[in-house]
């Protein structure tokens, strides 16, 4: 029972804070660049360890000593967490708002409002990563730790609870919450896991059972285990990569030597000397604020004008600094309960505020007669077809997006990847859709085949026997077709000449066969296959261009064509090959790549932008090939 569990209370122990320097370092290392410290992401793990290690000392001793325990657990965590990250998100948005581009931007406050109620690792579960900014330039994307830790900090009492009034051993019942965590971190093949709390909580009861367990190993161990304890840490910064982020092993192997080094209770020079010291004591601050500080020096550097070395040190050095402060004025002099409503109000008044921002405020509201580029600049997906407040893009089979007219009209499928998902809502503002029904059925790198995937990402919430059910049952309609196939036949990025698409993307060996059976299905099914070839990818982010190369808004944006051409060749000969009965093809390089300027493929000209990002088509660019869509059908 709790009541007969040999435990003393903690006192304050510099090992502790020196693992947490440790960790805090690790993790800024990891982000600023990975090649210097592989596995520097094992800091957030280390954390976990220490959390549990020190929070069920204090909820186990808590219970035991007093009644109402809980209000005093939930009100002292309050105020260690909160005050700091409403520090945090208002600092990193008042950058944000006068830096971030407005897909970023949207982004930010999105993550803002999710963090303060510490939900974000479910929020980042559900973002479609693959239409997103790339992670560097997330700015909140690290307090996914925080959801878990907090919902760690929920569940822990609760456990207690019931383990006490069920007369349970609490050590049998850890140990099984153990086993039961790492059993779900085995079987559960989704990239998903790592915002996991499920997952994750093992790493928090290791901790606590340590805590246990520690007074009784420390007095049957009687060998050094410090410096071995401290080499598997650091051996685990320097060994383990993100490829492994998900695995058991170097977490085990990091909180094996996190365990092993406090196991001696450690106080020698080195534990004491200041700056170790120093550092433990801000590391969440220094947390808190790396991920922000550092996302906008690689905006700056990558999309603005590239940063010296000296600039780069000088922004990690401010880092530094503003987590001293934030520490000092804000961890520090709010932590008393005498603080306690204040902060209630304060973080009330932010969540509320931060959940209008990106809920409820109108577009066209204004602060001192300036257009609000949180509102006037948010982005909602409004170019994705979207139905019941969901995307139409990435839904399962059985959800996918059903837009009636009349029952008797002929239905249009739409059937590709991301390059195709604003085709929809293009063909639904178009007065001539009326005379037929839309179904909207794509997703990321999802070139409709039968019976496989062209990769193993590809499709998401999408399963092969249902997509296989819905091909199969397409019959006497239209079918719109197409896909990035130039990346797919290729496995590289695009290069313009200027900018280089740094990806590799590997598909079935049998890609090209699959696509001709799945055509000749379509055809046999006495389909029109409307076959859209290679929508010319621009390399850049166009709207970024204007927003941070402060392009004029009339500015043209383009490349020589004849690199369009050479790359997708390849395409344009495997599509031109095709014997089908019943089949109108759709060449969207003549339209970007000859109709607008001579000799250039075009992502923006005369005040129109034609690109969301790099490759797909905004509403305005997604027109031109509507039109000429509904144009045909029309005719005929």
């Amino acid at each position: 029972m709790i009541s007969k569990i040999n435990i003393n209370k903690l006192t304050y122990r510099k090992d502790i804070n020196l693992v947490r320097a440790l960790a805090v370092i690790g993790v800024l290392i990891y982000h600023f660049d990975k090649k210097l410290l592989s596995g520097g992401w094992l800091g957030v793990d280390l954390f976990f360890f220490i959390s549990g290690y020190l929070i069920s000392n204090k909820l186990i001793l808590g219970l035991r000593s007093q009644d109402n325990y809980f209000r005093f657990f939930f009100k002292k965590r309050f105020l260690r967490l909160t005050p700091a990250l409403i520090s945090t998100s208002l600092f990193s948005s008042l950058f944000a708002y006068n830096f971030l581009s407005p897909a970023e931007l949207k982004l930010h406050f999105d993550s803002v409002f999710y963090s303060l109620i510490y939900i974000s690792n479910f929020f980042y579960t559900n973002l479609d990563f693959y239409n997103s900014p790339n992670n560097k330039y997330l700015t909140m994307l690290h307090t996914w730790s925080l959801g878990i830790e907090e919902q760690f900090y929920i569940l822990l009492p609760l456990i207690l609870v019931f383990i006490y009034k069920k007369n349970k051993q609490i050590v049998s019942s850890f140990a099984l919450l153990i086993i039961f965590s790492l059993v779900f971190s085995f079987f559960t093949m989704s990239e998903d896991l790592f915002y996991n709390p499920l997952g994750r909580f093992w790493e928090f009861l290791a901790g606590s059972l340590f805590m246990i367990f520690e007074n009784f190993l420390r007095n049957n161990i009687k060998v050094k285990t410090s410096i071995f304890g401290m080499f598997l840490m650091l051996f685990s910064f320097f060994v383990f990569e993100d490829t492994a982020i998900n695995n058991t092993f170097p977490k085990f192997i990091a909180l094996l030597g996190c365990s092993l080094f406090l196991l001696e209770k450690l106080d020698n020079y080195f534990v004491n000397l200041k700056l170790i010291q120093t550092l433990g004591n801000i590391s969440y601050s220094l947390y808190l604020f790396h991920q922000p500080i550092i996302a906008f020096m690689f905006i700056q550097n990558d999309k603005i004008n590239e940063l010296s070395f000296y600039s780069k040190f000088l922004i990690i050095l401010m880092l530094f600094v503003f987590a001293y402060f934030n520490w000092k004025f804000i961890e520090n002099s709010f932590k008393d309960f005498k603080f306690f409503k204040i902060m209630i109000a304060i973080y009330c008044v932010t969540v509320v505020f931060s959940g209008l921002i990106i809920f409820d405020v109108p577009d066209k509201f204004k602060i001192l007669n300036i257009p609000n580029k949180i509102f006037l600049l948010k982005v909602k997906d409004s170019d994705i077809l979207s139905l019941d407040g969901k995307s139409c893009d990435n839904r399962s089979v059985e959800e996918s997006c059903t837009i009636v007219s009349k029952p008797e009209n002929d239905y249009i499928y739409i059937l590709g990847d991301s390059s195709l998902r604003t085709l929809s809502s293009s063909l639904l503002e178009n007065p001539k859709i009326s005379k037929f029904n839309l179904i909207h059925f794509t997703g990321n790198d999802c070139i409709f085949i039968f019976d496989k995937n062209p990769t193993k990402d590809s499709c998401p919430n999408k399963s092969i026997e249902k997509k296989n059910e819905f091909g199969k049952n397409i019959k006497d309609s239209i079918i719109i077709y197409g896909a990035r196939f130039p990346v797919y036949f290729s496995g590289t990025g695009f290069d313009n000449g200027t900018v280089k698409e740094d990806i590799e993307v590997f598909v079935i060996d049998s890609l090209k066969e699959e696509i001709v059976k799945t055509l000749k299905t379509f055809d046999e099914n006495n389909n029109l296959i409307i076959l859209i070839y290679p929508i010319p990818t621009q390399g850049w982010n166009v709207p970024e261009l204007f927003f941070y190369k402060d392009l004029p808004s009339e500015a043209t944006v383009s490349y020589p064509n004849k690199v369009w051409f050479e790359r997708q060749k390849e395409s344009v000969e495997f599509l031109d090959s095709l014997e089908l009965q019943n089949v109108k093809r759709i060449y969207p390089s003549d339209i970007f790549c000859k109709n607008i300027v001579e000799g250039a493929c075009v992502g923006a000209f005369d005040g129109d932008i034609y690109y969301s990002d790099d490759d797909h088509l905004s509403l305005k660019g997604s027109s031109f090939i509507s039109n000429e869509i509904m144009n045909y059908l029309s005719e005929k």
